[in-house]
């Protein structure tokens, strides 16, 4: 007979062993949603850095061929025709691109980097990135076709060269190997797992990197079989990821993201087995070890999955936390050898170089792109660190206005690259006037502003105008013939206490009139109140 204890003692085990089945079971469940989560968020993160980093690849290629632009004197007459050496001496070009060539403005090769011998032989006119170039006057990035000097993948990033009617002399292109070349090789390593893959397509589905080489240059939409409906979705802006089949029918986890210059796509495919294949194990190891050890498998079961999930549950945090600023990107510079590690450090080496990156715009955004000076963003950026230091040492602030005499004329009569030169060498000779200490900025035109510290009022602040003076009157090199050129400034002054960008530059433009008002090439000194 079965005793009531015996019966209590079996329906307490059944009740204990199917709880813990269920907890286990359902931990483990709600750690994997939590963990696809983590992981999707991971991928896209991941994908968004390798987006900034690509776009400012680009960024930079495209400076590299303005440098050779620089070199063939902005299109001054018989430039085009010495394009040649002049590619071939920017070395750095063969580091960064597959090809560099340059066609005249009717579509003829003048310039070859890798194969010389075809200079003259092939007429480019028809090809789309030529006339695309030719009709909106500007650099652009053309679509994937295949090279017939390497027979592989290939895109063309143009740049026009002008004359001085503002006409296109010739125009540089700069071409990038798809399939071997170090642009997508760069992200390469960031592929997720030993069988996930990274991939890129254009907006309109061109495939432009995949792991199968048969893909390369096909459309996702006409290839055989059915295109992947995220992948539709993203041809359409979307961005993000989700849980789904891929092409092949795996479940992964499918990131996309777009760039913003081109406007390709970058995807990640993330298969679902492996990424989870430990939580996976560790669940029906969870559920068979209650089933035999009841409470004990339980707690071990939910001891492992825990454990595995605290890195990444970390990594996710410490995501969060830099985005909302509450932690700098050191903290996924780990030490751990695992592959949480590498994440964190792929992650810490991918935001330095953003971060770089956004260091290095943010210069150009504050400084003229002519003569290197900085602009109005940059004058209004440092007067206040100016007017601290006024103000620590006691000493007065000077703002001196001027702007080339006949500055239009110079322009309507011998064009606008003269008037750039003019601009250049007038900004090189500012420098040379003042102090080290002096800040030299270019407003807008042939308007500057020089912002003297440390300066007495008085004798001091006329040998600095007369010195300015007399270094523009020496003759400007810059056309066939020597050009005289001749400045006006306006010079305002105030105490320390009363330094205002917005009054010193009213009360300059006064006494800048008032030079004019004399007949120009002199100055006027100013004190503002």
């Amino acid at each position: 007979m079965v005793t009531l204890r015996q019966r209590l003692t079996a329906a307490l085990t059944l009740l204990v062993l199917l709880t813990c089945a269920l907890v286990a079971g359902w931990s483990l469940h709600v750690a994997k949603r939590e963990m696809v989560a983590t992981i999707g968020t991971q991928q896209f993160d991941l994908l968004s850095a390798s987006a900034a980093y690509l776009d400012a690849d680009v960024v930079h290629m495209q400076a590299l061929l303005r440098t050779v632009i620089d070199g063939l004197a902005g299109g001054a007459p018989g430039a085009c025709g010495r394009a040649q050496p002049s590619i071939e001496r920017h070395t750095v070009l063969r580091n960064e691109f597959f090809n560099v060539t340059v066609f005249d403005a009717t579509g003829l090769l003048i310039g070859d980097m890798r194969n010389p011998a075809r200079i003259g032989t092939k007429a480019l006119g028809s090809r789309p990135y030529f006339q695309d170039t030719m009709r909106s006057r500007k650099g652009l990035i053309s679509e994937p076709f295949v090279s017939a000097l390497s027979n592989r993948p290939v895109i063309l990033i143009t740049e026009p060269v002008f004359d001085s009617q503002g006409n296109i002399a010739c125009i540089l292109g700069g071409s990038v190997d798809l399939s071997q070349s170090a642009f997508f090789g760069q992200i390469s390593r960031l592929r997720p797992g030993r069988t996930g893959y990274l991939f890129a397509l254009t907006r309109d589905g061109l495939i432009l990197h995949h792991p199968d080489p048969s893909r390369l240059l096909k459309n996702v939409l006409t290839e055989q079989g059915t295109a992947v409906s995220s992948t539709v979705a993203a041809m359409h802006g979307w961005e993000g990821w989700k849980l789904g089949r891929s092409k092949n029918g795996t479940l992964a986890i499918i990131t996309y993201k777009r760039m913003r210059n081109p406007e390709w796509i970058l995807g990640s495919v993330y298969p679902f087995d492996e990424a989870f294949s430990g939580v996976n194990a560790a669940q029906r190891a969870a559920i068979i070890g209650a089933a035999l050890v009841a409470l004990c498998a339980g707690l071990v079961g939910w001891f492992v999955t825990d454990s595995l999930l605290r890195p990444l549950q970390r990594l996710r945090w410490n995501v969060v936390a830099v985005e909302e600023g509450r932690e700098s990107i050191e903290v996924f510079n780990l030490d751990s050898r695992d592959e949480v590690g590498a994440l964190g450090r792929a992650l810490y080496s991918l935001s330095t170089k953003r971060k770089e990156a956004e260091t290095k715009l943010a210069h150009l955004a504050m400084t003229d792109a002519l003569t290197g000076l900085g602009n109005r963003r940059r004058l209004q950026a440092e007067i206040h660190e100016i007017a601290a230091t006024a103000e620590k040492l006691r000493t007065p602030v000077t703002l001196a206005f001027l702007d080339v005499d006949h500055f239009k004329s110079i322009n309507d009569r011998l064009g606008h690259d003269v008037g750039d030169l003019v601009l250049m060498e007038f900004s090189l000779r500012l420098r040379a006037a003042v102090k080290s200490t002096d800040h030299v900025f270019r407003l807008a035109g042939d308007e500057f502003v020089i912002v003297l510290e440390h300066r007495e009022a008085g004798v001091d602040l006329d040998a600095v105008a007369h010195k300015i003076l007399d270094l523009t009157r020496a003759p400007f090199f810059v056309t066939d013939g020597a050009l005289l050129v001749t400045t006006s400034i306006g010079m305002a002054t105030c105490d320390w206490s009363d330094v205002e960008l917005g009054a010193l530059l009213r009360c300059a433009d006064e006494a800048l009139y008032a030079t004019k008002q004399r007949g120009r090439d002199g100055f006027t000194l100013r004190t503002c109140r």
